[in-house]
């Protein structure tokens, strides 16, 4: 079963993101922690990460210490603002799902950066 990591401030949609990751059979750790976020990525095994960009942490930081310590890790990130997606700062680092209530966009993104048509197994 793939592991996701999402990493998310706002609690509403890190617990919508969460169930329907799950519904569609992945193991997910969430956090709206920083810290506790920074230690998953360094200490776990993941397949993939859900990053938010606008939060108290700049998502990008969470892009480069990923990046750093987890060179193949797959990052998508999840935004309402349309501008990342031609920011030179993540230089193709990351795909991109626009957030919406229900989910389409990033459910796509996930099942191609695991390409395993969900749930890893």
């Amino acid at each position: 079963m793939s592991r996701v990591l999402v990493v998310e401030d706002e609690v509403c949609w890190l617990d919508l993101v969460r169930e329907r990751l799950e519904e569609m059979g992945y193991e997910v750790v969430a956090t709206s922690d920083g810290l506790t976020a920074f230690e998953t990525i360094r200490s776990n095994d993941l397949d993939l990460m859900v990053l938010d960009v606008q939060m108290p942490v700049d998502g990008r930081a969470f892009l480069w210490f990923a990046e750093a310590c987890k060179p193949d890790l797959p990052v998508i990130i999840h935004t309402a603002f349309t501008h990342f997606r031609d920011d030179p700062s993540f230089g193709g680092k990351a795909d991109f799902a626009l957030k919406s209530p229900d989910l389409s966009e990033l459910a796509e993104r996930v099942l191609e950066a695991l390409d395993d048509g969900g749930g890893g197994e």
